[in-house]
């Protein structure tokens, strides 16, 4: 199994990019759901990599279960076929990342544009209370 096969068993829809070194496949992110920048390369690595642009997360089929499917790196190397990894001494596996997506704080239009936003408010109070409010009445008059 390969990095993309398994995110395409999870439901992750790829469009081939490039066919280079065994192609280049790009998707929506799984972790933050940012658009076409969610890259993975089948070829690259023992079981494949990837790497999404905007939130940053990286890694290889182990890291991909680790993270996503929230395995202990021995579960992980154990689904991959990869049983050998646990016994090497020499990788340290990372840490599992919890990426949640987090909204930017909305910031207020500028005043000029809150000025011109509420002049139809005000025009439509000023209407409603005098005694000019009538139908057929508009703004421009």
């Amino acid at each position: 199994m390969n990095i993309l096969e398994q995110c395409q068993s999870d439901g992750i829809t790829f469009r081939k990019n490039s066919s280079t070194h065994g192609g280049v496949y790009e998707s929506a992110c799984p972790s933050c759901g940012g658009a076409d920048r969610f890259v993975v390369w089948p070829n690259q690595g023992r079981n494949g990599r990837y790497w999404f642009r905007q939130c940053g997360i990286k890694g290889d089929l182990i890291q991909y279960l680790r993270d996503f499917k929230g395995m202990s790196f021995k579960e992980a190397c154990d689904y991959s076929g990869n049983e050998d990894l646990v016994n090497n001494h020499s990788f340290t596996p990372s840490p599992v990342k919890v990426y949640q997506w987090q909204p930017e704080m909305a910031q207020l239009p500028n005043e000029l544009w809150q000025e011109k936003a509420s002049l139809p408010v005000i025009y439509a109070e000023k209407m409603l209370w005098s005694d000019e409010g009538g139908e057929g009445q508009s703004m421009a008059e």
